[in-house]
C-alpha cells in the first residue's frame, strides 16, 4: 500500500514537467516497428521478450522427434491392429503416469512415463507398453509398481521383439478387459 502511494506521488510530481516538455518538443516521430512485427507480422507468445532482450540473443531451439523411426512403425502397427481387433480402444504414445494415476505422496509420479498406453472407450487405461530402461532400471521399477498398484496391466517391449508374440500379449490383456466388462455388466 505504501509503495502504491509513493508511485502516485512521484507520478503527480513528474507529470507537469513531462507534459511541458512534450508540448515544447512538437509532434513526435512515429515509433519504430518492433523487429518481430516487421519480419512477418505474426507474434507468438514470448515475442515481447525478444523485443526487450533482442531476438538475436534468444536461445536457439531445435525440435527433436518424440519417437524413433522404429517406435513410430511399431506404434502404427499396434494402432492398425487395435482398429481391426478392438475398434473402441485407442493407442497413445508418451503418456505421463500422472495423467491417469493419482498418488497421495507428493512427487511420487513425477518423471514416470509409459511409452504407449492402450485406452478403452471410457477413457480408462487398459494396458501400458513399456520398453526396457537399461540406463535407469530403478525408474522402470517405479513405473511397474505404480501400474500394478493401480491395477493397470503392462506389456514389455523388448529390444528384439516378435510382433506375433507382442500382439498375443496385448490381445490377452484386451481379453481380460472384455471378460471383466462382461462380468460387470451381468
Amino acid at each position: 500500500m505504501q509503495i502504491d502511494q509513493t508511485i502516485v506521488r512521484q507520478a503527480a510530481r513528474l507529470a507537469p514537467r513531462l507534459l511541458a516538455r512534450h508540448l515544447r518538443a512538437g509532434p513526435a516521430e512515429a515509433p519504430a516497428a518492433p523487429k518481430a512485427a516487421a519480419r512477418d507480422g505474426l507474434r507468438g507468445s514470448g515475442s515481447w521478450a525478444n523485443e526487450w532482450t533482442g531476438g538475436d540473443s534468444a536461445p536457439a531451439v531445435r525440435a527433436r522427434p518424440l519417437m524413433t523411426e522404429r517406435e513410430v512403425r511399431l506404434h502404427n502397427w499396434i494402432a492398425d491392429r487395435l482398429e481391426v481387433e478392438t475398434p473402441t480402444a485407442t493407442l497413445h504414445a508418451g503418456v505421463a503416469l500422472a495423467a491417469f494415476l493419482h498418488s497421495d505422496a507428493p512427487g511420487a509420479l513425477d518423471g514416470l512415463v509409459a511409452d504407449m498406453v492402450i485406452v478403452d472407450e471410457a477413457g480408462r487405461p487398459v494396458a501400458a507398453l513399456l520398453r526396457e530402461r537399461r540406463a535407469d532400471p530403478a525408474t522402470r521399477g517405479r513405473i511397474t509398481a505404480a501400474l500394478a498398484a493401480a491395477g493397470v496391466a503392462h506389456v514389455d517391449l523388448p529390444d528384439r521383439l516378435s510382433l506375433s508374440r507382442l500382439w498375443a500379449e496385448i490381445a490377452d490383456t484386451l481379453d481380460h478387459l472384455a471378460d471383466a466388462d462382461a462380468v460387470a455388466a451381468a
